[in-house]
């Protein structure tokens, strides 16, 4: 293959040894007594479930990191307060942090702490994946650009923050840390470009133009002209998994027009056998195993029940039985497995479809039909990892709404074709409580009204008082058990 990249974070308490890593957190503020820590596999980034860490009894997180390698780390404080931290064998590293005060207050200590210090404070464009902001033919910045502008400006920041990396760690960083964020930062900024261009691509498709699709490939293939997904330590970032997924969707496919069968059912997922069939053909070896594993289990983790992904798993374990990461491709696509398995038709007592028999068509109906009760409102979709795992953490609320008027209610933004995974996703995860798949005129609205017009992003948390009158439209999330029940009681009484 082809080549030449990170994304907020924290850290913790390094006690080398021969086998393992181990940090700990300080944290104040936290409304729960977990975080939500992904950690990486051998060295390398693998897509997985983030992992729940309890809190000790003098409140503190320790967390242990198999393997003596270093990789980078993301910790989950929830109401989007993340950290990132780059970990290797040393001496005691640790992080404190006050989330009412998160960014002035995170700080670092022990060896390791100049860096995570930078790796934190490292400013970078924002990666935004919605179709109507993706504009290929904007810059970074939002100008107007020709492809070769465009391309031009993405090399310009990568060799900008990698001159920062450099002067910066010139003294102070590790060789390990200066050439995995040096990775980081050209596929964060590969990704950027790939997934601008493919959308370029299709639009020009769309209406048939091809004025300029000759010149979008020709900076597309520059990219990827060199071995970019094989060098050394690649797979470090978690944006690997992201430009290896665009170069095999945006590039491949959609740009260069390189499948075998034409019209795959994207329903279903057959365009993942066309992803199989290029990997075979660009990887050997380890990087094949990895490549396989990374993209698949990150597309069986996005929720979207591609049943596909079960044959490839099988046949991933025919070709490599002892992969050291079969298990957690294994648990990606179990899911899928469970829910293929499951065929239902209604909801059951206490799951109540409140769009069963009449059309509900704006959020002044809906909130009609709550007269009299505090709405706690979670606007959610069938492929939102993030959205799933709150399910899972729905049991404190359930038990604190009872008996008082606070009505839960969950509105999908699922389109209808995804009705039965819908109704499954609710059943699976016991979702007691008030439930709609929203039409499209709800959709459209409460894009319009709690997005930016094109886009929402899911998870979403409202609250609505006995009025209906929107009086929180950030609220916190179900796992901030305590502190999300004080918000809700200043509008019960």
């Amino acid at each position: 293959m082809k080549s030449l990249i990170p994304f907020p974070m924290l850290l913790l308490f390094a006690i080398s040894s021969a086998a393992q890593m181990h940090f700990s957190a300080s944290v104040t503020g936290l409304g729960n007594d977990f975080i939500l820590v992904e950690k990486p596999f051998q060295g390398k980034y693998f897509p997985a479930v983030p992992q729940k860490v309890i809190a000790n009894k003098r409140g503190e997180f320790q967390i242990e990191i198999t393997g003596n390698e270093p990789g980078f780390m993301k910790i989950d404080f929830g109401d989007g307060q993340k950290v990132r931290i780059f970990i290797e064998p040393g001496r005691t590293n640790s992080l404190k942090v006050d989330l009412s005060n998160f960014k002035k207050s995170l700080s670092f200590e022990g060896a390791q702490a100049a860096q995570n210090e930078f790796l934190n404070k490292l400013q970078r464009v924002p990666l935004t994946l919605s179709d109507d902001d993706m504009l290929a033919e904007r810059s970074f910045d939002g100008k107007i650009m020709t492809p070769k502008e465009h391309y031009l400006d993405m090399v310009d920041h990568i060799e900008a923050e990698i001159k920062i990396l450099r002067k910066k760690g010139k003294k102070k960083f590790s060789e390990a840390f200066i050439a995995a964020v040096q990775q980081d930062i050209t596929f964060y900024y590969t990704s950027i470009f790939s997934i601008n261009a493919g959308h370029k691509l299709r639009e020009l498709n769309s209406t048939q133009s091809s004025a300029s699709t000759d010149k979008w490939t020709f900076y597309w293939s520059k990219i990827y002209d060199q071995d970019l997904f094989e060098q050394h330590n690649a797979n470090i970032s978690e944006y690997y998994t992201l430009a290896l997924d665009s170069y095999l969707t945006d590039y491949r496919l959609d740009g260069l027009g390189d499948a075998l069968y034409e019209d795959p059912n994207k329903a279903i997922g057959e365009q993942f056998l066309e992803y199989d069939r290029i990997l075979w053909e660009e990887f050997e070896s380890e990087q094949l195993k990895y490549a396989l594993a990374s993209v698949f289990s990150q597309r069986g983790l996005l929720g979207n029940n591609e049943v596909i992904l079960l044959d490839l798993y099988e046949k991933y374990k025919i070709d490599f039985p002892t992969s050291p990461y079969l298990s957690r491709f294994e648990k990606a696509v179990s899911p899928i497995k469970e829910s293929f398995m499951k065929e239902t038709t209604a909801l059951p007592a206490g799951m109540i479809n409140i769009g069963e028999e009449n059309e509900i068509n704006s959020i002044e109906e809906l909130m009609e039909q709550f007269a009299g009760k505090v709405v706690y409102l979670d606007i959610w979709a069938t492929w939102c990892n993030p959205c799933l795992f709150e399910f899972r953490l729905k049991k404190p609320l359930e038990d604190f709404v009872k008996g008082k008027d606070i009505a839960l209610l969950f509105i999908s933004v699922d389109n209808e074709e995804r009705r039965k995974k819908w109704r499954n996703t609710i059943i699976e995860n016991g979702l007691t409580g008030y439930h709609l798949l929203a039409n499209f005129s709800l959709r459209d609205e409460l894009i319009d009204i709690y997005g930016d017009g094109s886009n929402l992003a899911v998870p979403r948390y409202l609250i609505f008082d006995k009025n209906g009158e929107l009086v929180d439209g950030n609220a916190k999330q179900p796992s901030q058990n305590e502190n999300l029940f004080k918000d809700l009681m200043r509008y019960v009484e």
